[in-house]
């Protein structure tokens, strides 16, 4: 892994016309916990940002690999499937973040107890306030080193949403510490960036991704907030990946074959994102519906273009860089009869 990109000089740009050498300056801190905190806690800086997941079709995409209908979100699926007959539901959320999906999850039938764990103590004062502002007493957020948490009670659920790619000690974590805290019936649910470790993209993803952008019209690829065109994507480098956060991605590459070592698959739903999380980065805003009918017609065209683009890519290369899916610890299965493990 190279130490600086030429992509790192193009990204370095781009930040500062967009978010400010206010944002620039907060990355170099000495500290590495403190380089991770400023990332989570930029909210006017991100605003100015495009990702993937602000276009309504690409979450509607997302649903229907996930759940089979682009109308039902992942919670919803989790709620049909993993809760579904179950009381007294307790479930423990590792990197919540806001606590966006521990709230979400506390409002459901069956639910009695959330508790949602991170280290940024803003991002956790704030899930705080907003679960108070929703009135829930069954949700908890806690500021806590996930390797040093020791409850006095297990969870029928263990979850990790996007936050799983941030964690170094994965043997650790997926071997000894989520069985330990799981109830002996109790799964593993993930919602995860499994590319890639430290975003070193492939060359047949950046190949693909370069080909569909020079397909696009120039409105359709302009980034947010520049004149600039996206012409190509890069590989980062390593100091670029530490300096901005030093988690992201540490060990991506290895959740996959971790987690079919220690754990039964009971659900496995693998929605892609190899190109299209790549090629719409700082260009998202182009598709989404504007309420012009011309406009909005021929990015739609182009965006179902891209799905089936991404689609072949996904199936002939044999992975997806983004995965739902539900697990059982081995260990836990086999102490289980098999009638009582179904």
């Amino acid at each position: 892994m190279a130490l600086i990109t030429l992509g790192d000089v193009a990204d370095l740009r781009y930040k500062l016309l967009t978010r400010g050498w206010d944002y620039v300056a907060g990355k170099l801190r000495w500290r590495r916990s403190d380089r991770v905190r400023a990332t989570y806690t930029e909210d006017a800086a991100r605003a100015n940002v495009s990702f993937w997941w602000d276009v309504p079709a690409v979450q509607q995409r997302w649903n229907e690999k996930i759940s089979g209908d682009p109308a039902v979100g992942y919670h919803d699926h989790v709620e049909r499937t993993v809760l579904r007959g179950r009381d007294d539901v307790r479930i423990l959320s590792l990197g919540c973040g806001r606590g966006g999906n521990e709230r979400n999850f506390a409002g459901r039938p069956g639910v009695s107890r959330v508790v949602g764990l991170d280290l940024v103590e803003a991002c956790v004062a704030d899930a705080r306030r907003a679960a108070d502002d929703e009135g829930l007493r069954n949700v908890e957020f806690l500021v806590q080193d996930m390797e040093a948490y020791e409850p006095d009670e297990r969870f029928d659920v263990v979850l990790f949403n996007m936050s799983l790619h941030h964690f170094r000690p994965l043997e650790r974590l997926l071997g000894e510490l989520v069985p330990r805290w799981l109830r002996s019936d109790g799964v593993l649910v993930v919602n995860e960036f499994v590319g890639p470790t430290r975003w070193q993209w492939t060359r047949s993803q950046m190949a693909c991704v370069d080909e569909l952008l020079a397909t696009l019209p120039d409105h359709l690829r302009r980034r947010r907030g520049t004149n600039s065109l996206k012409r190509r994507v890069h590989r980062p480098g390593l100091l670029r990946m530490l300096m901005n956060d030093p988690s992201e991605s540490v060990r991506s590459g290895d959740i996959m074959p971790l987690l079919h070592r220690d754990y039964e698959i009971v659900e496995e739903r693998p929605y892609g994102g190899n190109v299209l999380a790549l090629l719409l980065t700082d260009i998202a805003h182009a598709f989404v519906p504007t309420g012009d009918p011309s406009l909005d017609s021929e990015s739609a065209e182009h965006l179902h273009r891209l799905f089936d683009e991404e689609d072949r890519f996904v199936e002939r290369e044999g992975r997806s860089d983004y995965v739902f899916g539900v697990y059982r610890p081995r260990a836990a299965v086999e102490a289980v009869p098999r009638s009582e493990a179904a």
